[in-house]
């Protein structure tokens, strides 16, 4: 569920397209059973389908319960462009970790080697992965994925300020 799509009122709703699809046809999930619906946000709702029609269901939310923050320090990884099955599992696995934000480097020896072979379509592709990974996981917040950057660009924008730590391996 995207959060723009969430109910003003924690009460009943429709779920309708993806999460619809998920929730009954994937997780078979039948009229009175329970589960939890995590959206990237800082809370968690423990809901149960009230009624299921051809192409939408409606769900009644029973209680809340606050996700665990982000713990200090964030972690922030830069990663040259793999292959993209690959790719999409050091997104997958990211999120499953706790990093915060993930930045895509092009290198002389990365699977793209310039930024307009970075497809729009994957951004999206990657978009639904984290969002995937994040209900899978439980997390709480999204992480954020940035534009693809050339690594002698990341390079200059590293600790522009005194305080600022960076790890390399």
């Amino acid at each position: 569920i995207e959060p723009e799509e969430l109910p003003s009122e924690k009460n009943n709703f429709t779920i309708l397209g993806e999460p619809f699809h998920h929730a009954v046809q994937v997780c078979r999930f039948q009229i009175n059973e329970e589960f939890e619906i995590v959206f990237g946000g800082t809370e968690a709702w423990r809901a149960c389908l009230v009624s299921i029609q051809k192409k939408s269901a409606e769900v009644k939310i029973l209680s809340t319960r606050k996700l665990p923050a982000i713990k200090s320090p964030f972690v922030n990884l830069a990663v040259g462009v793999t292959k993209w099955s690959t790719f999409e599992e050091i997104i997958e696995k990211s999120v499953e970790l706790g990093v915060s934000r993930l930045q895509p480097l092009i290198t002389d020896f990365s699977f793209i080697r310039s930024l307009k072979d970075w497809p729009e379509s994957r951004t999206e592709r990657f978009q639904k992965i984290i969002k995937s990974a994040t209900e899978q996981c439980g997390r709480g917040p999204l992480m954020k994925i940035e534009n693809p950057l050339l690594l002698r660009d990341f390079v200059k924008g590293l600790n522009p300020q005194a305080g600022d730590l960076g790890l390399f391996a």
